[in-house]
């Protein structure tokens, strides 16, 4: 972490550029990243915390949002490869998502590619599982 970088860019704002190398270490296996960045870290912002501390604290906040939401958001409803670019459609699906995805939350539901196949296949557990409708079995007739 360094502020002299800063006086060779031309950007507005500028505080700091950062680099940071991560080492994941999974079944047996270790993955070495690293990536590098700017930010804009003004001293009241800053406090008494370290850059360092401050600039990770940052970047952690922000994949975990992008893990939690954005991620769930791609994977489930592959978002990423939408072709949906119009007027307000990507913002309204992008809500519709969120919706889906806060009711599954509610629900407890754990696997959401899972529980969207379930729902297709019989739109009545759909309506169930919202607390909609009611099950019940129709009548023998004797």
């Amino acid at each position: 972490m360094t502020d002299g970088v800063t006086d060779y860019l031309s950007w507005p704002g500028l505080t700091h550029v950062w680099h940071m190398k991560k080492t994941v270490a999974k079944d047996g296996e270790t993955k070495t990243t690293e990536s590098v960045g700017i930010v804009r870290l003004p001293k009241h912002i800053l406090g008494e915390r370290a850059i360092a501390e401050a600039v990770s604290e940052y970047i952690r906040g922000h994949w975990g949002i992008e893990t939690s939401l954005h991620g769930k958001r791609d994977t489930s409803f592959g978002e990423d490869r939408s072709m949906i670019r119009k007027g307000h459609a990507p913002q309204t699906m992008a809500i519709l998502r969120n919706i889906v995805t806060s009711i599954f939350h509610r629900g407890t539901v754990r696997n959401f590619k899972s529980a969207m196949r379930k729902f297709a296949a019989d739109p009545t557990e759909l309506f169930e599982f919202l607390g909609l409708i009611t099950a019940t079995q129709p009548a023998i007739a004797a």
